[in-house]
């Protein structure tokens, strides 16, 4: 049997189907994983059960407990885990350590496919390595068998080196053919690679000398979104034996689709696209190419990237490995052969931007356009490409909508904390999704808001039940917890493959309400609300002076025993930035909920006045409240933690601030200013500019390690695209 392997080689690979006469009988097409499966199948060599990663990383837990120094431990520091947490972690059987040892096992794995063989290691973080895999082989020795450690993707490719197995995989006549660099590909592979085809060196056919990129049939195209490079290809005529590469296949299908074309990925005989998401996945060459989506860099990724520069340098010469540069420039190569390979044409196409966001120049089309004897035509995309019902209706002028005056639009929306802070710190955000209307699908892959959302909900559920405050809340919880996880925002956490992160989840959850209730019988006081909103009634809002119809949602309103209200605000995370906004009077949620609590209450009279708030951050079980008033002088308690002001950097005037804000966006927000602003760099913003100036202070300024580098918060698909003045 016959096998071309690549690592690159997929379900999208591009095969000349004249060129093995009508098909492959006989013959298989593998990627890394695909030859692993084929050649254990092949040799007779199985595993009694699946492998769990999870049991995997407890196993190796074990192994490295008796490893890891008790006191300044250099693995947990380097993963942000302070030995206090480590050392509270044994107590409470919580173990935050998981995330080290999973760490560190890839880090294993990944030099065992590099060829490690549990050779000597550098002093430090990989020293544990070593000293770890010298215990588990004693171990499995003592038992005769693998541990569950063991049977890991790397250590099955190395038991593939075993006489028996490669005697096996010779008598069924097993043929491997590379078809690319072998300095590219993992060490241990190229080993079992070399054993099957009867000890001969790995074909090195792709090893030769350097070549640089012919221009000759080279087309730049350029189009200034990435979205109009999908377009143009659905006017483009289909031709036979022409490979499209996209990184983005799905969407490239979506549009073909839309547009009534070939499906992508068919017979390229009988459609003109057939479709391969980089351009290493092509066992045999086209006729002409496209390469739709050509920006950004190679798609390097070093595979030991997770090394300090020492430890690089040592393993590199230790174990004989490529050198990032030198990684570089063999897969440059691989990409330049292709190219140069093909007889038509080879057609490179340019995006400046992928929804507004700017896209960083390919090196291979960066070397046509700045070679001026290079020769390579360079075109701008021509097409004319009506919009479809959905994007007329969505469509509006930013002139138009306002004519009725910005005072008339601000009454229309209701404003809340959420969006007063993605207002400031996101105001593109706000205009798609709040102005506009257009929402993204829910992504329910973060499983740390699913997180937070049952952790609400199940103090909600204990409350509402009258058992939050109960001696025996343990069926309670229980309870609440079951309800909570079949809301359908939480029904991510109770999936079968997160059944781990659920019950690490549980106990952290079950643990913190119990220290909640401390907190609150520590400060004599009583849970009032949970989820309670101002004013009440979910259509019902409340006329503030600058913000107009305003609506709040307390997470727990609690009162002491002479009616002074207190506000919780639950998180679940680990998070400081909530304790830096106290620190610098910048929490636009606290300025925000006084501001309407006090406003609402002094018309309503329902409630005592407001003495204090705090953030309540469920994993740490503490309350970070800010000094002072509204703060630490009414809540105390082992639990509590009072925050001081920082004198540089806190806002003197917190609330005017935020008015000031709101009035600064909507003033740009009515001139079209966002929308123009939406790529530009932070540096080049009027708002942050202004919001930034340490000598007045009267804005919120934005948080750049949230925001990065521009506006927007979220990414959004090309009908969300934002032209200058208007949205479409």
């Amino acid at each position: 049997m016959k096998i071309y392997y690549s690592p690159f080689f997929n379900g999208l690979t591009f095969i000349d189907y004249d060129k093995h006469k009508g098909g492959l009988l006989g013959e298989a097409v593998e990627s890394t994983a695909g030859l692993l499966g084929r050649l254990e199948l092949l040799a007779g060599l199985s595993y009694p059960e699946e492998v769990n990663e999870t049991l995997r990383q407890q196993e190796y837990y074990e192994l490295l407990e008796e490893i890891i120094p008790t006191e300044g431990d250099p693995l947990s520091e380097s993963f942000g885990i302070d030995r206090q947490d480590v050392e509270a972690s044994k107590e409470k059987e919580t173990q935050p350590l998981y995330r080290v040892t999973a760490e560190l096992l890839k880090w294993r794995d990944r030099l065992i496919m590099a060829g490690w063989n549990g050779e000597t290691l550098p002093e430090g973080r990989l020293k544990n390595l070593e000293k770890a895999e010298e215990k588990l082989r004693k171990k499995e020795k003592q038992l005769g068998r693998k541990s569950v450690i063991g049977r890991g993707v790397a250590d099955r490719w190395r038991a593939l080196l075993e006489q028996k197995y490669l005697d096996r995989l010779r008598k069924a006549d097993v043929v491997i053919e590379v078809c690319y660099p072998s300095v590219l590909i993992d060490k241990l592979v190229v080993k079992v690679i070399g054993g099957v085809n009867r000890g001969k060196d790995v074909p090195a056919k792709h090893d030769d000398a350097d070549e640089t990129l012919k221009p000759e049939h080279c087309t730049v195209l350029t189009v200034d979104e990435q979205y109009q490079a999908y377009e143009w290809l659905t006017k483009r005529e289909p031709r036979a034996k022409e490979v499209v590469v996209c990184r983005d296949a799905q969407r490239l299908d979506s549009v073909l689709r839309c547009h009534n074309l070939p499906v992508a990925g068919e017979d390229p005989q009988t459609s003109g696209h057939h479709v391969v998401n980089d351009i290493r996945c092509m066992l045999d060459v086209p006729e002409s190419l496209v390469w739709l989506d050509c920006s950004g860099d190679y798609g390097l990724q070093y595979p030991f990237d997770f090394m300090t520069e020492d430890e690089r340098q040592f393993v590199v010469k230790t174990l004989h490995l490529l050198s990032r540069e030198d990684m570089l420039v063999a897969v440059a190569q691989v990409m330049i052969r292709t190219l140069n390979q093909v007889p038509g044409e080879v057609i490179l196409v340019k995006a400046d931007y992928d929804v507004g966001a700017a896209l960083t120049e390919h090196p291979l089309v960066a070397t046509l356009l700045y070679n001026k004897d290079a020769g390579a035509k360079c075109e701008k995309a021509v097409y004319d490409i009506p919009l479809g019902d959905e994007r007329k209706e969505t469509r509006f002028s930013r002139k138009t909508y306002y004519e009725v005056g910005i005072d008339a639009r601000v009454r229309d929306l209701t404003a809340s904390y959420s969006s007063l802070d993605q207002l400031i710190q996101s105001p593109f955000d706000y205009v798609v999704e709040r102005e506009a209307g257009l929402r993204e699908p829910i992504n329910q892959s973060d499983l740390v808001t699913t997180e937070g959302n049952v952790a609400h909900q199940v103090v909600q559920f204990m409350h509402e039940d009258g058992e939050l405050m109960s001696e025996k809340s343990d069926e309670a919880f229980e309870k609440a917890l079951e309800q909570a996880l079949k809301e359908d925002e939480s029904k991510l956490l109770s999936q079968a493959e997160n059944q781990f992160e659920l019950e690490t989840f549980k106990k952290i959850l079950k643990d913190s309400i119990e220290v909640l209730k401390e907190i609150i019988a520590e400060n004599e006081l009583i849970p009032v609300h949970c989820e309670y909103s101002i004013p009440e009634g979910d259509d019902k809002s409340f006329e503030l002076d600058v913000f107009g119809k305003s609506k709040a949602y307390l997470d727990m309103l609690l009162k002491d025993k002479e009616g002074n209200s207190y506000i919780f605000d639950f998180k679940f995370s680990r998070s400081d930035r909530y304790s830096q906004k106290l620190e610098q009077n910048k929490s636009v949620q606290f300025v925000f909920y006084e501001e309407i609590f006090e406003q609402w209450n002094k018309q309503e009279k329902k409630h005592g006045p407001l003495r204090a708030m705090g953030y309540y951050l469920f994993p740490l079980g503490t309350l970070f409240v800010p000094e002072g008033e509204k703060g630490s002088k009414w809540l105390k308690g082992k639990h509590v933690q009072a925050v001081p002001l920082d004198d540089k950097e806190h806002l003197k005037d917190a609330l005017q601030a935020l008015r000031n804000s709101y009035k600064y966006r909507m003033k740009e927000l009515a001139s079209g200013k966002i929308e123009e602003g939406e790529s530009m760099e932070l540096s080049d913003l009027e708002y942050h500019n202004e919001a930034n100036n340490p000598e007045t202070r009267e804005m919120f300024p934005l948080e750049t390690e949230y925001n990065k580098e521009h506006l927007k918060g979220k990414p959004y698909s090309p009908k969300h695209i934002v032209l200058k003045g208007q949205i479409r």
